[in-house]
This record gives C-alpha cells, structure tokens and sequence, in this order.
C-alpha cells in the first residue's frame, strides 16, 4: 500500500503531466490558427490583386463620363 506521501507525489506527477500536454494542445491550436489566418490573408491579397487587374485593364469605351471618372479614380 501506498503512503500519503507516495500518493500525493503521484498525483502531484499525473497533474503536470496532464498540464504539459494540455499546453502542447493548446500551442498546436495556436499555430493551427495562426496557418489559418495566413492562408485567409493570402487569399484576400490575391484577390485584391486580381480585382485591381480587372479595373486597371477593363474597356470605358462603353462608359458615361461618371463611371469613366470613377475606374479612372479607382486606378489611381
């Protein structure tokens, strides 16, 4: 049988073990969703991108003098 002693060493054990790995849980969800916000901020960027081509390249010949003005303001 085990002493008091022993016991509350154990169990002192079993919870900086449970701590550990609930830390390394806890950082692998961090960097899971620091991935996460990675991709979806690439994903804007390219997309900002493309729809900055689209204006900088898109025909006004069709346009009213109000929407020339405003893709001539958007291309800056």
């Amino acid at each position: 049988m085990e002493t008091k002693k022993e016991l509350e060493s154990k169990k002192k054990v079993e919870k900086e073990a449970r701590w550990i790995e609930l830390k390394a849980i806890e950082e692998h969800n961090v960097t899971l969703e620091e991935e996460r916000l990675r991709l979806f901020s690439e994903d804007m960027i390219a997309k900002k991108k493309e729809q900055d081509n689209k204006t900088m390249f898109m025909d006004t010949t069709h346009f009213d003098d109000q929407q020339k003005a405003y893709v001539e303001a958007l291309r800056g």
